[in-house]
């Protein structure tokens, strides 16, 4: 019987479509360059054959469902539902990074550069940027999962990030830490005094807000709100007392007349793809094989072929995708 993994333990998915929570419009979506830095780099993406099957070649990886390239994008990527770019201010204020009436804002996932001194590259998990009526802004993010273990380079508060070239451009730059709930008396012990620390309870809890406040059909934001809830108990984040509201697995069939569903109830854009993406996600999740719910999604590349083609180059991971267009 066909999976939709390609390893079981630990769990390894065979396409990066079954692992987004909102799936780009197409190729031409800036989205989907967005999401393809992760899932096209074949420097952490590698597999090796293992008799019949595969094995994992990396320590890191987007398609490893515990690893935190996956549980980046898995949770953090449920913002690109939202249609408007309120949200932003509201996150910024969780690691209370002041800021003014956000105007736009862009992120990209794992963008790196070289230190002006140094040979080696830092990656970065997460940069914001945003503009208001004081400029522009940036945030650099170290994302964690949960029990995930600090490096050299973030026990010393994350500050070689914020003296890279393209972000030390920025008269307003900050560094943040995103971490498990559990992990937060461990990290703050570890980080310079005054680090900026969140979690990804919290996080998930704002999403799960601003979907109430962005929908005003009752009924679209309890499934929305029950689908972020799946999204973060999957991974193994509690967001509160109403986790119950979470829906169980045994809906999730990822078929047309799934997806369907939504087309029937007039949701469009954005929030349509939010659905069908994490209607795709939760059924992978038990290993069934979702349908494309795209046809462009037919031609996409497998793990296998990105880690087999190597196609992803220096100057594609150092692209600032993040970037705002010039004022």
């Amino acid at each position: 019987m066909k999976s939709s993994l390609l390893i079981e333990k630990p769990k390894t998915y065979e396409f990066w479509w079954y692992c987004v929570p909102v799936l780009p419009a197409g190729r031409g979506d800036p989205a989907y360059e967005i999401l393809k830095r992760q899932w096209c780099d074949h420097t952490m993406n590698c597999l090796g054959q293992d008799g019949p099957g595969w094995k994992l070649l990396s320590s890191r990886g987007f398609y490893v469902q515990d690893r935190e390239d996956h549980v980046t994008i898995a949770l953090f990527h449920v913002w690109a539902a939202l249609p408007t770019q309120a949200w932003v201010g509201l996150l910024l204020d969780l690691w209370s990074v002041p800021h003014g009436r956000i105007q736009d804002a862009n992120w990209s996932y794992s963008w790196e550069e070289r230190p002006a001194q140094g040979s080696r590259p830092l990656v970065a998990d997460i940069v914001l940027s945003w503009r208001d009526e004081n400029g522009d802004g940036v945030l650099v993010i170290e994302a964690k999962r949960a029990g995930g273990k600090l490096s050299a380079k973030d026990t010393a508060g994350g500050t070689g990030y914020l003296s890279l070239p393209r972000i030390e451009k920025f008269a307003r730059r900050h560094m943040a830490f995103l971490v498990a709930e559990q992990d937060v008396g461990a990290v703050r012990r570890k980080l310079p005094a005054g680090t900026a620390i969140a979690t990804w309870e919290s996080v998930g809890q704002l999403q799960v807000n601003c979907f109430r406040q962005n929908l005003s059909n009752p009924d679209l934001a309890g499934i929305a709100e029950g689908y972020v809830r799946k999204h973060y108990r999957d991974l193994g984040f509690d967001l509160g007392e109403h986790e119950k509201d979470a829906p169980s697995d045994a809906r999730f069939s990822g078929t047309m007349d799934r997806y369907d569903l939504f087309s029937g109830l007039g949701i469009l854009g954005s929030m349509r793809r939010f659905l069908v993406g994490s209607e795709v996600v939760f059924c992978a999740r038990t290993g069934q094989v979702p349908v494309p719910p795209y046809e462009w999604l037919q031609e996409e590349p497998s793990f296998p072929d990105v880690s087999r083609d190597r196609r992803q180059t220096t100057r594609d991971r150092e692209r600032p995708l993040w970037l705002l267009p010039t004022a």
